[in-house]
């Protein structure tokens, strides 16, 4: 391991965590181990009633039964003083604030005014939930402040690349000013790689169409296993961005305009994190040091229809890249052949893009693909570079089409560890993590014989792609075979257009991954940025709180 060579993550000064308050409070002989409830038995109680779903009508009228009032006399009578007692537990986090937008179309009502449209934003502060994160007991001994080489070899020609203060962002960042950084980080600084996660969701489950956005954050403090268990409360429900249809805007400039809203929600969301970001902000860490800390964001996780959204470009240009939309099925290394140099969006390029656009009046640039943003959030953020914090997905849509057929799948035998597809493939409309990893099991197999050979090795290539990209740590070598394997694709590819399994192969998807081997080389590896976490932090902070509110803001109840 190479240590970084200069100052880094150092304490200035040290306090008092609110863990040692507690636990001065809990040795306090006036006081109960379980305020602000009686004893243990209060306490169990409690916490059986409140996750088990029983609606708050059931709960009162269990809690006013005689046997609850003469034989167990607790101090809560009823639901509200029961949810009062949950309240006052020193677990709330940072508090939810409310702010209305109002957005003015370019439709105009009766009286030839034009028309607005309130919408309703629930966010925190981020810097008291990074307060929040880095504070925490739990967290003690897992917190990383200092940057980090690893080697496999004494040799140290072989680097590994495994949590994010194992790559290259991190230490490139606090050793030396990137290219869009204005100033150096003072000497002592200890950053804060914070990752966003955005998703929008159906809340509605048969009917109806309640959705919500909820926007989390998490820091790269922490190692990717604890940001990856609910349970361990290592991600924090930032806020829900509101969701409109616009119906104060015309048709034709509904969706030109959809991510104005968007961008100046995020605004709001970090507008703390720019003061922060750039002159730094005291945090009492769990270990009871007091830092110095920079919050900046290194990662922001979305699905590929949001990454678009956030970095200002059309959904079938590639976000992170200047890649033209014909040339998507193309190697990066011959696409930019002649100019390197030019392979990487760059924030500076682009809002002189979108600033030259707004004064000529002419409409979205169509030469890099960019939509036309007054102030993308990502603008104000210091030391940010967004088209490199987009994480990349990897996809098998090459896999997917070529058996598309219904009776192909059919005739694979029964096995306990392979997922028998009864009815085929063709009748899955939605496509998830969990049926791409079952038919990757089988699909060499069934293609063995079935296609040409060339055609064969690509869809191996992509399999060994798939595979190698899953690995939870990588070094020098597995990523040379990764790009080894992305390299053999495209050497074969053409068998799939000879074969008329595919016309083209100018696919959004499959171009990100072009951008795989960088990203993990800058952010670690890719299961520390699965787009699947989303999809249980819903469960926990979205979906259990929908179902214990009304259908009359929701979103209110929520938070």
């Amino acid at each position: 391991m190479e240590a970084f060579p200069g100052p880094a993550g150092e304490v200035h000064t040290h306090g008092t965590t609110r863990f040692d308050l507690l636990h001065e409070t809990w040795h306090d002989p006036e006081q109960s181990l379980y305020e602000p409830f009686l004893d243990q038995d209060e306490w169990e109680l409690a916490q059986t009633l409140m996750p088990s779903g029983m609606s708050f009508n059931h709960m009162d009228k269990l809690l006013k039964l005689p046997i609850m009032t003469t034989r167990t006399q607790t101090s809560f009578t009823d639901k509200r003083t029961l949810l009062n007692k949950v309240d006052a537990l020193p677990t709330g986090g940072p508090e939810f604030l409310c702010e209305t937008i109002t957005v003015h179309g370019d439709v105009k009502d009766a009286n030839g005014e034009s028309m607005t449209e309130e919408l309703e934003l629930f966010y925190r502060d981020p810097v008291e939930c990074i307060r929040e994160l880095m504070g925490n007991p739990a967290f003690h001994d897992s917190l990383h402040y200092v940057p980090e080489r690893v080697f496999e070899d004494k040799k140290r020609t072989k680097r590994i690349y495994n949590e994010m203060w194992m790559a290259n962002w991190w230490w490139d960042l606090q050793a030396s000013p990137m290219i869009m950084i204005k100033s150096k980080l003072p000497a002592r600084a200890t950053i804060c790689p914070v990752i966003l996660v955005s998703d929008k969701m159906r809340l509605s489950q048969f009917s109806g169409d309640k959705a919500a956005w909820p926007v989390y954050l998490t820091i790269g403090n922490i190692p990717k296993a604890t940001r990856r268990k609910v349970s361990a409360r290592a991600n924090i429900l930032l806020g829900y961005l509101p969701i409109s249809k616009l119906k104060c805007f015309s048709a034709g400039t509904r969706k030109a305009q959809g991510s104005q809203p968007f961008h100046y929600c995020m605004c709001t969301i970090l507008s703390r994190m720019v003061v922060a970001g750039a002159s730094g902000v005291d945090i009492l860490c769990a270990d009871g040091g007091i830092r110095k800390v920079f919050p900046i964001l290194a990662a922001y996780v979305a699905d590929f229809p949001e990454q678009a959204l956030v970095a200002c470009v059309k959904e079938n240009w590639c976000p992170i890249c200047k890649c033209y939309p014909e040339d998507r099925g193309d190697p990066l290394a011959t696409i930019f052949a002649d100019d390197p140099g030019t392979l990487i969006r760059c924030p500076a390029d682009h809002m002189q893009h979108i600033n030259t656009n707004s004064a000529d009046e002419a409409g979205p640039r169509d030469d890099v693909g960019i939509r036309e943003v007054r102030q993308p959030f990502w603008e104000i953020l210091p030391h940010c570079d967004i088209f490199r914090c987009l994480t990349p997905k990897s996809y098998t849509p090459i896999a997917q089409r070529s058996i598309q057929g219904p009776f192909v799948l059919l005739a694979v035998p029964s096995h306990p560890s392979v997922r028998h597809f009864k009815k085929g493939i063709s009748s899955i409309s939605q496509w998830s993590g969990t049926e791409y990893k079952n038919m990757e099991k089988v699909f060499v197999g069934l293609m063995a014989g079935a296609l040409p050979p060339q055609a064969l090795k690509a869809a191996r290539a992509v399999l060994d792609f798939v595979y190698l990209s899953q690995y939870p740590s990588h070094t020098t070598t597995t990523l040379n075979c990764l790009q080894d394997a992305l390299n053999r694709f495209h050497c074969y590819k053409e068998a799939f257009v000879h074969s008329k399994i595919r016309d083209h192969f100018q696919i959004p998807k499959l171009h990100m991954i072009e951008h795989y081997v960088e990203s993990i080389m800058s952010w670690g590896t890719a299961d520390g940025f699965n787009t699947e976490l989303p999809e249980r932090l819903h469960i926990d902070f979205s979906k259990v709180g929908y179902r214990a509110s009304s259908p009359k803001d929701f979103i209110i109840q929520m938070t």
